[in-house]
């Protein structure tokens, strides 16, 4: 499969360095094989330095889970990745806010708490920076981000239908 047939989702942070990879992370483990190939899965953060890597907690607290972040590399959103995007999703809605003032991605720009919500999205709809906190605060940031990648998978399989 091509890349441009592939669905391509982007998951947005600050600085790329726990949020976003840990989302990518999940939810390229988080899909049933027979559809692995036909997504394409990144992160970006909008304040990040290109080339940095995942923050030493959140490696140790995914590869618990059986997700390895060593290899990866932190990218700023302005190096193009947000432009062939289907779906952006973002840590939180100060980001969505942020990335609204460019092109809107075929399939939208959501908050990850918000996407496929029906009706009133949740009031707290930021998955909090552990940055500077224990390994308690990055396995709580874990599980909360994992706990919203298994909500939206069956929408994010949806939509791979309607590309």
């Amino acid at each position: 499969m091509a890349d441009d047939e592939r669905f391509s989702i982007v998951f947005v942070c600050g600085g790329n360095t726990c949020r976003s990879p840990m989302a990518q992370g999940i939810l390229r483990k988080s899909l049933p094989m027979e559809l692995k190939s036909k997504f394409r899965v990144f992160s970006v953060g909008v304040s990040a330095f290109a080339g940095g890597k995942a923050s030493p907690l959140a490696i140790e607290v995914a590869a618990e889970d059986g997700v390895n972040l060593l290899r990866h590399r932190t990218r700023s959103a302005d190096d193009g990745v947000l432009e062939g995007a289907d779906l952006i999703l973002t840590l939180s809605p100060a980001y969505k806010e942020m990335l609204a003032l460019t092109r809107a991605p075929r399939f939208g720009l959501f908050a990850l708490k918000e996407f496929g919500v029906a009706g009133e999205p949740p009031e707290d709809r930021t998955i909090a920076d552990p940055v500077g906190g224990s390994k308690e605060t990055y396995r709580r940031c874990y599980r909360e981000i994992k706990r919203e990648i298994e909500r939206i998978l069956p929408g994010l399989c949806a939509l791979l239908e309607k590309k």
